[in-house]
């Protein structure tokens, strides 16, 4: 599949996954002469939330403010859509990976 630039590609991505019933998290990019080369786009629940310092801290309680602890929502989903860029100032896509490691919600 080819797209004319990368906000092509994201609207593409985006309106996939509202129809398989995820979001969609914007990931890393490569750039070569300030032009993106390749760009990822990921399933909101790719990877892991990395631990925090301090974390025992926030759960006494003690700290200038009060803060709550976050649902894991990460569960190392590995469905992903990279795009790179050709010769002819287009994206191709280089890789698509559909299958999730959990249960999506079709709207």
């Amino acid at each position: 599949m080819t797209f004319t630039d990368l906000n092509a590609a994201k609207d593409f991505y985006e309106a996939y996954a509202h129809h398989v019933g995820f979001s969609v998290r914007v990931g890393q990019h490569k750039t070569a002469n300030g032009v993106i080369t390749h760009k990822r786009f990921y399933c909101d629940r790719e990877g892991f939330r990395q631990e925090q310092k301090g974390k025992e801290n926030l759960l006494l309680g003690i700290g200038s403010k009060r803060k709550y602890e976050r649902k894991i929502a990460r569960c190392g989903c590995e469905a992903k859509l990279a795009v790179k860029r050709t010769v002819d100032n287009r994206y191709i896509v280089t890789l698509f990976e559909q299958e999730h490691t959990h249960t999506c919600i079709a709207n």
